[in-house]
């Protein structure tokens, strides 16, 4: 497949602001395996999300074509389809972004489609910390009625997730929000809570000095609080030092270097880190913990 150009995928705008300037026109990484997000462009033409979203499918398809037969096609930005009255709002999904999308959906399909059941696991897969089952099935509505989506369709639904999931963080924060664009550090702890986080203190100071580059700071913008919730969840809650010695436990018990641990060696590493838990409930951890389903775990899966 031509992964060569980047294509444009539509997003449904939030009532309330655009994407652009969600996220302060910085873009954001982590949400999508900590790769950065480009800055959102609007695009021009009319039509439904669905229509522009299957119109961008099949300039890729009519691409794909062209390969097998020894031509090379590109089309403008101009011709890519969006609403001119700013119903909708684009981004730039990379190549990297559309290939992972693509292996998520590959892993996790059956008879050519992904069921419900399935996309808590592949957005895990796509790099989503952040899956809550209300927006997956909000997303998933508006795409079928059906309960299984095929390739187009689980591409549109990865977009709307990530749509509503930026739609959640900012209604939360503009709860919280004391002057435009600001809110108080002291009200940080609150807002995470209202989103299901509740970190150490000694982590949400770690995070703070991290995010404001070590000074102090007594108002927090929303790139800010959104650097402090990926990170939060990128490292499950852990301070740095702690994930350094869990990476080296994870190295020292990988006894054959493959970059992944067997339930064996997940069993030997919990014992040696004080948990000495039965063979079945190593199996049963095992098992929850195999986020992608590929019956190892990968470091961060540890």
């Amino acid at each position: 497949e031509d992964d060569s150009e980047d294509e444009a995928v539509v997003f449904r705008k939030p009532r309330y602001v655009t994407r652009e300037s969600t996220w302060e026109g910085l873009g954001y990484c982590g949400l999508l395996g900590h790769e950065s997000i480009n800055e959102s462009v609007k695009l021009k033409a009319s039509g439904s999300f669905e229509e522009s979203q299957l119109a961008t499918e099949s300039h890729e398809s009519r691409q794909e074509q062209d390969s097998h037969d020894g031509r090379q096609t590109s089309v403008s930005k101009e011709h890519l389809p969006c609403d001119e009255d700013e119903s909708h709002v684009a981004r730039r999904i990379s190549s990297d972004e559309r290939a992972k999308w693509r292996s998520s959906f590959n892993r996790f399909r059956h008879d050519g489609e992904i069921h419900r059941d399935d996309l808590n696991k592949a957005l895990a897969h796509c790099g989503f910390d952040d899956r809550r089952q209300s927006l997956i099935d909000e997303a998933l509505e508006q795409v079928t009625r059906y309960t299984a989506l095929n390739r187009e369709e689980f591409m549109q639904f990865v977009c709307l997730y990530e749509s509503r999931l930026h739609d959640l963080y900012r209604t939360e924060f503009l709860k919280y929000e004391t002057s435009p664009g600001a809110m108080s550090v002291q009200s940080l702890p609150l807002l995470l809570q209202e989103l299901g986080l509740e970190p150490r203190r000694v982590v949400l100071e770690e995070l703070l000095k991290e995010v404001c580059h070590g000074r102090p700071s007594e108002v927090l913008g929303f790139r800010d609080v959104a650097a402090v919730m990926e990170l939060l969840r990128a490292r499950e809650g852990f301070l740095v030092a702690e994930l350094d010695r869990f990476r080296g436990v994870f190295q020292d018990f990988d006894s054959d270097a493959s970059g992944d641990m067997s339930a064996g060696e997940l069993g030997s590493a919990l014992s040696w880190l004080g948990f000495p838990y039965t063979n079945d409930k190593v199996q049963s951890l095992y098992k929850e913990s195999d986020m992608n389903g590929n019956g190892v775990l990968s470091e961060s899966e540890f």
